[in-house]
């Protein structure tokens, strides 16, 4: 695990947030490759909070780590009300979501929402690095209103030859003077004009919500793109650790406060169980001593006696090796989340 503390947090659109992270010592700089994910976690009220895990945007050139989040639950919703200077614990790197050069000569990526942020670090680094790849970036969003990195990716347009970005948008476009907004969704005709009908040469990367995702995969396997030529991660809320049946991660100290409740409950039951055991047979020579018989009248040793009786209460409680460029190798931790498959 790594220390890092929170130097910058910015709002990019509506709902999403680039939260910029600095290490506390040269040693707890992660190596990286771009695309690859981590978990990141902070103090909260003195207690480690719940980690979640986020793709990195920044590029392994840079001395610090940037994360694109969408602010839509509980731990994001915190995040974005975090102050500078937080402790934050970020451990990784992990996932095979990258680039090999050995293979990927020319690349498609698909992607959607927040499943823009993995694209961003790869076209950080090949634009930075000056990589002869060439890569068609097809973007799709709901509006064009609420388009996380808009500006940044016109400025890597222009100073890659070999990359081209193309917005499709399903819903609202207000910047109809951009050539390259395109309104509807992801079709096959769309990438049929990308690539001439000829998908061989290609490597298409997928990265968003399931339902795009499995959309993505059916247009190209109805071209007969084959399986190692399509590279997938998905976005969902199984990408959090530990989390509830409400999409929200597990919170440890509710847990911990409601078993010791229900601890201390039966504990308290048991020793008053004991306590009316030891009680019953004082009672019972106490009543034997106060109704002394007389000598000249017959006693009745036959006396009924009542017992209650009480029944014990129950509670029922992408598979693919991938190098990408010439970035330092980075440390590889067995984990699994979130998925990230060759389909």
């Amino acid at each position: 695990m790594s220390n890092y503390k929170l130097k910058d947090i910015k709002w990019m659109s509506q709902d999403s947030i680039l939260l910029t992270l600095e290490p506390k010592s040269d040693k707890d700089k992660l190596d990286f490759y771009p695309g690859q994910y981590l978990t990141i976690g902070f103090r909260k009220f003195g207690r480690p909070s719940p980690v979640r895990c986020f793709s990195i945007v920044s590029s392994p050139n840079s001395n610090n780590l940037q994360l694109g989040i969408r602010v839509y639950g509980i731990f994001t919703k915190s995040l974005a009300h975090l102050k500078p200077g937080t402790n934050m614990f970020v451990q990784g790197p992990f996932g095979n979501f990258v680039i090999d050069e050995e293979q990927d000569k020319n690349i498609i990526m698909l992607a959607a929402g927040i499943g823009i942020t993995p694209y961003m670090s790869m076209l950080r680094y090949i634009t930075e690095e000056q990589v002869k790849l060439k890569v068609s970036l097809v973007y799709a969003v709901r509006s064009s209103d609420n388009m996380p990195f808009y500006e940044e990716l016109i400025n890597l347009e222009k100073n890659n030859p070999y990359l081209k970005v193309i917005y499709l948008v399903s819903d609202n476009i207000r910047k109809s003077e951009n050539p390259r907004f395109i309104k509807g969704l992801l079709s096959n005709e769309l990438l049929d004009n990308l690539t001439k009908k000829y998908y061989s040469p290609y490597t298409f990367f997928i990265c968003g919500p399931k339902g795009f995702k499995d959309t993505a995969i059916d247009i190209l396997k109805s071209s007969n793109v084959a399986s190692n030529k399509i590279i997938t991660e998905e976005f969902t809320p199984s990408t959090q650790i530990g989390s509830d049946p409400e999409g929200e991660t597990i919170n440890i100290p509710k847990v911990t406060y409601g078993l010791s409740f229900i601890t201390l409950a039966f504990l308290s039951a048991f020793i008053m169980s004991i306590d009316l055991i030891r009680q019953v047979p004082k009672l019972q020579n106490a009543s034997s001593t106060s109704s002394v018989p007389s000598s000249n009248t017959p006693v009745n040793t036959n006396s009924n006696n009542n017992n209650s009786t009480s029944s014990p209460s129950y509670q029922s409680t992408p598979t693919t090796s991938n190098n990408s460029y010439s970035a330092p190798t980075p440390s590889q931790n067995t984990y699994t989340a979130p998925t990230t498959s060759v389909s």
